[in-house]
């Protein structure tokens, strides 16, 4: 069978196992193996610490400590979330997997405690201190909590200080880029995650501008599909790819 790469650089198949070794099987109602024990796949842990902590951040593909492969599924119970590693394996590639009524996932109940509001098309990332924060993303940060991208503000009027509303990234939504672009988006343009100005978006132009630090990422959210709103500060309507997708720098 053919090699497993770029997931690992040793296959699958005969031969890839322990020598002479064929199926695992139970020989009773016993399971054959813990998820947790298990490279990639699907695992259930009880916190994001705990997800983030599944062995092989920092290993290589193919290391025999690791455990993680991208496009594996991880369900955390604090915050009844599955996440999947996308375009990547380090911790920054946990991104939720699901699909809300608009397309893309859904945290109807996102947490604002930044101490200041957070405006309708503002991009999100999960903040620390408990289930469902969120924060503006900031593209510059290197902490692990906030280079998670959880999505796009889409409640009425924003979320308040201290308060709860819905985050999501839909197929077709609104977001805020960012202030007096030069040149101003236009229609088709590929939007990033602004590297300087948090919780806003950027042009491909602007970003190589203004680049993300040796070693970070661009993170590619979509298509803008109707700039003729946009006056310097003003929401621009785009369509979401339907996955983030980062681009090592």
């Amino acid at each position: 069978m053919p090699k497993a790469d770029p997931f690992d650089s040793r296959g699958y198949g005969v031969g890839d196992g322990a020598p002479g070794a064929g199926t695992l099987a139970p020989i009773s109602t016993n399971p054959v193996a813990r998820s947790a024990d298990v490279k990639g796949g699907c695992m259930q842990v009880l916190d994001l610490t705990a997800r983030d902590a599944i062995p092989g951040e920092g290993l290589a593909r193919d290391d025999p400590g690791q455990h993680r492969q991208e496009g594996m599924l991880c369900f955390v119970q604090a915050d009844q979330t599955t996440y999947r590693l996308q375009g990547g394996i380090a911790n920054v590639n946990w991104t939720p997997f699901g699909v809300s009524a608009g397309g893309g996932p859904t945290v109807p109940a996102a947490d604002n405690q930044t101490g200041v509001a957070i405006a309708k098309g503002t991009v999100v990332g999960a903040a620390t201190g408990g289930p469902n924060r969120v924060q503006p993303f900031d593209a510059a940060d290197a902490s692990l909590a906030a280079a998670r991208i959880v999505g796009l503000v889409t409640e009425v009027g924003g979320i308040g200080i201290a308060a709860q509303g819905e985050v999501s990234i839909t197929a077709y939504d609104t977001v805020l880029f960012k202030n007096a672009l030069a040149p101003a988006p236009v229609d088709g343009d590929e939007f990033y995650a602004s590297g300087d100005t948090p919780g806003r978006v950027t042009t491909l132009a602007d970003l190589n501008a203004n680049p993300p630090p040796v070693g970070g990422v661009r993170h590619r959210l979509g298509v803008v599909m109707d700039a003729s709103t946009y006056a310097g500060t003003d929401l621009c309507s785009c369509v979401f790819y339907p996955g983030q997708r980062r681009d090592q720098i």
